[in-house]
């Protein structure tokens, strides 16, 4: 019986150091740039291309240690654009070059999601341990669907997407349970594959590309702000 209690016991007792590990959280993206743009010597505005994207993703995961934890996120993205009274204009060109630059070539309108599982290792602490600098890992593999003209979704595009990707994260504790961070893809690299549905012979082609990203965080959300709790 003494055995059976010091099991319970000894069990109880990583049960709860383990719960400790754990957290749970989710982030936030949003970019969006209006379309407006002012001559600054006519003091007159011109609309082009407007744009409204986002980005939530709800994350779980484990801390090995204070320097060390791994989680999964679940991302969700929406990019849209609109066209204003200009067919041409500066934002035109910025919008266009930006996706390109990310490698959505000219279609900057889609709905994506995936599952990235994820490893975060912390390089940097400064301001009393609480201002933190992570190096983060991740692969994910979701979907990816363009709109059409209509706003509708084109599911005969659809493409599966899968890679990996490097970036950093800077992260600041607000309390012991208690974190804010925020992912700074611009500065990422990567290795992207994906596959594109034929419409014709409803088959999956397509090839795989390496890429450095800079402009990334920009597609999917210039403000990109999460917050985080420890059980």
């Amino acid at each position: 019986m003494k055995k059976i209690l010091l099991t319970l016991c000894l069990a109880l007792s990583l049960a709860t150091v383990a719960k400790a590990q754990f957290f749970y959280g989710i982030q936030f993206g949003f970019f969006t740039d209006w379309g407006n743009e002012t001559n600054t010597s006519s003091k007159t505005s011109t609309t082009g291309t407007s744009s409204f994207n986002y980005t939530l993703k709800p994350t779980v995961g484990y801390y090995f240690n204070d320097r060390l934890m791994a989680g999964v996120k679940f991302v969700y993205t929406s990019c849209s654009t609109y066209k204003g009274d200009s067919s041409f204009s500066p934002t035109d060109l910025r919008w266009i070059l930006r996706n390109v630059m990310m490698g959505n070539g000219l279609d900057s309108d889609y709905m994506s999601w995936n599952v990235r599982p994820y490893m975060r290792y912390n390089v940097l602490r400064l301001a009393k341990d609480k201002l933190k600098l992570w190096v983060e890992l991740n692969g994910y593999i979701g979907g990816k669907v363009p709109r059409l003209e209509n706003r509708q979704l084109d599911w005969n595009s659809r493409s599966l997407t899968y890679g990996v990707q490097l970036h950093p994260v800077v992260s600041f504790d607000i309390t012991d349970r208690f974190l804010v961070y925020t992912s700074l893809d611009i500065l990422s690299i990567g290795y992207d594959g994906s596959r594109k549905l034929d419409a014709a012979t409803k088959q999956y082609t397509g090839s795989f590309y390496a890429q450095l990203n800079p402009l990334n965080a920009i597609g999917e959300a210039l403000l990109n702000i999460g917050i985080q709790r420890h059980f």
